[in-house]
């Protein structure tokens, strides 16, 4: 299998280069929670990182506001006056012409799923502006 005088060897392994890192040492600086404080400075209960909401986390807050305004004047603007018309009658009455029996349950879960759309945006933008978490304190 191998020519006369050959011995196989073992592979050679590759071992990557190693990498230099500089230490890293923490300075003073605000918003810093590592480092010591400066002198006449308390210490800051504050995790590092960000905090708050701001940049591209705007976008959905308003987003979720448009929905509320929307939802909210399509309830009033088109769903209820609805409800009042003609339309309404001539849909749920029975023996009309156009009266079908779905037409009443389709209405009304119109209106509620228009409802939650008020109600579920509402609650997300109180859960993002509550100064704790969902389930609790975010400190620990």
């Amino acid at each position: 299998m191998y020519p006369p005088g050959y011995v196989p060897t073992a592979a050679p392994t590759y071992s990557p280069p190693a990498i230099e890192t500089p230490a890293i040492r923490p300075t003073a600086a605000p918003g810093n929670a590592g480092a010591a404080p400066a002198p006449g400075r308390r210490a800051s209960r504050r995790p590092a990182g960000p905090a708050g909401i701001g940049g591209y986390l705007l976008l959905p807050v308003i987003g979720l506001i448009l929905t509320v305004c929307w939802n909210a004047w399509n309830i009033y603007h088109d769903l209820l006056p609805f409800r009042q018309s003609e339309a309404w009658s001539a849909l749920t009455t029975p023996g009309s012409d156009i009266y079908h029996w779905l037409w009443q349950p389709l209405a009304l879960f119109e209106v509620f799923t228009a409802v939650m759309m008020v109600i579920a945006p509402l609650a997300l933008l109180v859960l993002i502006f509550r100064p704790q978490g969902l389930f609790g304190s975010k400190e620990g």
